[in-house]
């Protein structure tokens, strides 16, 4: 039990590390090596096929989010196409999964939605969203639905990860400002 748990946090944990640096490749325009971004990509991806494809909760964990940020239009360069298209191959995998995973599954989906809707309509609870108190209600709601903590910590070890991934990502950032300073364009401008 504690060997499962160990294993599926660092699953989880990567799985956030791998998405921040994908996400830093197109977003941020951090480059690491020739074809890192696809390789992030693929090294994410794997990772939420292995957690999609393990058991109906962890699927549910997965997938809802997954659903979201198509809905949202966030699957919008090659390694987030790569990453979402191995996930969905994990849910194909574990399709015997999909019976009992999907109406979770839907309820995360609704709730990243409605948490969504709340962000765009207030300004007032911003703190909420900026320390992602709203993943922590969604997902705390999930486990005590299921009765399982695996329904909780996948959240927490992926947020660790895409903190981590960050840190990494200001490191790298500053060395591409030291080498050419012309590579990097200020946050928030497109």
């Amino acid at each position: 039990m504690l060997f499962e748990f160990l294993y599926l946090s660092l699953a989880s944990f990567l799985f956030g590390i791998t998405q921040k640096i994908a996400d830093d490749h197109h977003d941020e325009g951090m480059y690491l090596f020739k074809h890192s971004d696809i390789v992030f990509g693929i090294l994410w991806g794997a990772f939420g096929f292995f957690l999609i494809s393990y058991s109906p909760i962890l699927q549910a964990a997965y997938f809802g989010p997954l659903l979201y940020w198509i809905y949202r239009g966030k699957i919008d360069c090659k390694q987030h196409i790569i990453a979402a298209f191995l996930m969905f191959l994990g849910v194909i995998y574990s399709f015997e999964y999909l019976s009992s995973s999907l109406l979770p599954s839907l309820w995360i989906f609704l709730g990243y939605a409605v948490f969504d809707a709340i962000k765009k309509h207030t300004t007032k609870h911003r703190w909420v969203f900026k320390r992602h108190i709203h993943f922590h209600i969604i997902y705390l709601g999930y486990a005590f639905a299921v009765g399982s903590f695996y329904g909780y910590s996948p959240l927490v070890f992926a947020l660790l990860g895409i903190y981590i991934g960050g840190k990494f990502d200001e490191k790298n950032r500053k060395e591409i400002i030291k080498i050419n300073p012309q590579t990097i364009k200020p946050k928030g401008k497109k």
